[in-house]
Parts: C-alpha cells; sequence; structure tokens
C-alpha cells in the first residue's frame, strides 16, 4: 500500500518494450502489450502493440519521487515496478513481473518469446 500512496505524489519515468523470438532473435511485430502495477495484473494500466521491429512506441509510466533515489537513509523503494504480459500469434503468452521504472528515466524491457507447439 505504500507504493500506492507514493504513486499519487508520483514522478514520471519511461518505458519501451522490445520482443524478439528466443530461437532466432527475430522482431516480433504485432505482439499484444498490457502493462499493469506488479501485484494488480488485472488492472491494465496501458495497452501496446509492437511494431514491423518489434519494439513499442516509448510510454509515461508513474514513478516514485526522485527524492526517494537522492536520499541515502531513505527506506521507500526508488523505482515503481510494473508487470508486462504480451501474446503474439505462434507464439507462448508470455509475462514478466517486476520491470523497474525509475523517475526521469528510460526503461528499456527485453522480452524473448517461445514458440508455441502446434
Amino acid at each position: 500500500m505504500r507504493f500506492l500512496k507514493a504513486m499519487q505524489t508520483s514522478d514520471r519515468g519511461n518505458l519501451q518494450v522490445q520482443i524478439t523470438s528466443s530461437i532466432d532473435s527475430f522482431p516480433v511485430p504485432d505482439a499484444s502489450i498490457r502493462i499493469s502495477y506488479t501485484g494488480i495484473p488485472e488492472n491494465t494500466l496501458e495497452e501496446l502493440t509492437t511494431d514491423s521491429s518489434g519494439q513499442s512506441e516509448t510510454i509515461e509510466l508513474d514513478a516514485p519521487p526522485v527524492e526517494y533515489s537522492l536520499d541515502v537513509t531513505n527506506e521507500e523503494q526508488p523505482y515503481a515496478e510494473y508487470t508486462i504480459q504480451v501474446e503474439a500469434e505462434g507464439f507462448e503468452n508470455t509475462e514478466i513481473a517486476g520491470t523497474q521504472v525509475l523517475p526521469g528515466v528510460q526503461a528499456q524491457q527485453a522480452v524473448k518469446m517461445a514458440f508455441r507447439a502446434e
């Protein structure tokens, strides 16, 4: 609950997702991405789709106040944690929990998807 309280007076950070095949590292275009707070996966905050290079657009997300990162005596978590759920035709659904977003920083989350056994 402290995290949600911190989000009420939050800063913003950026996130971009890169999706590739786990076998050949080729980009996965037209993948559907859902982003939620870690611990609340049923509450989707953003929905994105990858482009032909397997990348999502860069989005802004809430992050704790930057002061949390600058004060060495601070005991609050200085980053927000998000869960990324990815679906793409021909691939196993993939979920990554705990993607960290810091205020004023662009996070890059790589996702490798396994081909679905037919």
